[in-house]
């Protein structure tokens, strides 16, 4: 869909399992199975963007990142962040 309506080069994509982080259980969906989350890579007109799907059931959590640098280390926060008590 992104390639054919929005004219989108998808670069890459990875899904991760998120880990416990401290007495949470953030970490697991209903069914006690893993939260996960998902990166696409997609350039378009020039710029490289990086869409998040996480599976947010359950939870109370605003995710927005608008700057990308240093985007390996951010997405680590942001893992770590979905399943502790603050994104901050």
């Amino acid at each position: 869909m992104l390639e054919e309506k929005y004219a989108c080069t998808i670069i890459g994509s990875y899904t991760h399992e998120l880990d416990l982080i401290g007495r949470s259980k953030c970490h697991l969906i209903g069914s006690g199975a893993k939260r996960t989350i998902r990166c696409v890579v997609v350039e378009r007109n020039g710029h490289v963007n990086y869409l998040l799907e996480i599976d947010v059931t359950g939870l109370n959590k605003w995710i927005w990142q608008n700057d990308t640098r240093n985007w390996i280390e951010q997405f680590s926060r942001i893992k770590k962040g979905v399943v502790t008590k603050s994104l901050g």
